[in-house]
């Protein structure tokens, strides 16, 4: 609300605090018709520069870093977030398993291509741990710290992801409000919980969807983008795999922090 002022100080006792203010004289008197409280120009600090997606990957704990290895984005994820506040986020993700060892590939795109993030992981946990269904879950583990990331870095706020995967199960064990695992004991707990507790987590809303797998297989099939997602996903897993090493093991344990979901 703007209010008078009188005149009672010399111009040589300038107070330090000074802001930025326009007046209106009005004879003896001086109306204040605005002011702001920010920094003058040789007061202003420059502000700090945004960490970028790459380096809030590099900031993960180990625990949570293995989920985006072989992380590529050629925009620093603006695509992603302004399709994420659009509702335009499709995340595709697929596992694969051989030899006691498991690998995952993701995706997360707007309505094309272009910005697109795609991701691959060794599924951690010893050997006697890895199945299928643990390389579905690390997969959907990536894409919701990925579009947490995201989140973050770009300031977004709110927003929905459609994301799937062709493992029912891992879907509806990590979504699904009445399937919260209880016990430790619960088959792969450690994963879901970490599923849970990043996606509560993350300013969006999630749309689980179950994408049939291996729809190709049928030659007269017309395949959504759902479908050719994830055929890219389930090659993406196996090519990693096979790209590994034969004597690089997944022996690294999975040391997120459990907790408990409402």
């Amino acid at each position: 609300m703007p209010f008078i002022h009188e005149i009672f100080t010399h111009p040589n006792d300038v107070p330090h605090d000074l802001h930025p203010a326009t007046i209106d004289r009005q004879g003896t008197r001086y109306k204040l018709t605005g002011y702001t409280t920010a920094l003058t120009g040789q007061e202003q600090e420059p502000a700090s520069p945004r960490p970028t997606l790459q380096q809030e990957i590099d900031l993960l704990d180990l625990s949570a870093k293995w989920a985006l290895q072989n992380f590529s984005c050629n925009d620093n994820g603006e695509t992603i977030a302004r399709a994420i506040q659009d509702s335009t986020v499709l995340a595709i993700s697929d596992g694969s398993y051989k030899d006691s060892r498991g690998t995952a590939s993701l995706v997360i795109e707007g309505v094309n291509k272009v910005g697109r993030l795609p991701a691959y992981n060794v599924v951690p946990g010893s050997p006697e741990d890895q199945c299928v269904y643990r390389s579905e879950l690390a997969g959907l583990y990536g894409i919701v710290l990925a579009v947490s990331l995201v989140c973050k870095v770009h300031g977004v706020t709110g927003g929905q992801v459609d994301i799937g995967c062709d493992g029912l199960l891992a879907l509806q064990q990590s979504f699904h409000p009445d399937n919260i695992p209880n016990a430790p004991t619960a088959p792969q707990f450690d994963l879901i919980c970490a599923i849970r507790r990043v996606a509560k987590q993350c300013p969006v809303v999630w749309l689980p969807r179950h994408a049939d797998g291996h729809q190709d297989n049928d030659l007269t099939t017309i395949l959504d983008w759902h479908a050719l997602l994830n055929n890219e996903m389930d090659t993406g897993a196996k090519a990693f795999m096979f790209s590994l090493p034969q004597t690089l093991g997944s022996d690294q344990r999975f040391l997120e922090n459990h907790g408990q979901f409402g």
